[in-house]
């Protein structure tokens, strides 16, 4: 949540801990959907104390769906 900094998104150190790369909540759920998965709802939600100071934050979430 929130837009996180170039310079997080450009780290290495933060590819490599699967930060820099993280999507926004809302474009994970599209690409689960565009995949053919609906409904989708999110069932858990964990948020992280990382970059709060810096205007973003860090969640992960625990997704079902439904594929026809």
């Amino acid at each position: 949540f929130g837009e996180m900094p170039a310079e997080v998104q450009a780290s290495v150190a933060e590819w490599a801990g699967c930060v820099a790369g993280a999507l926004q909540e809302g474009e994970y759920l599209a690409i689960v959907r565009a995949a053919g998965f609906e409904p989708v709802e999110v069932l858990a939600r964990q948020e992280y104390d990382y970059g709060k100071g810096e205007g973003f934050g860090l969640a992960s979430i625990t997704v079902k769906g439904t594929r026809n």
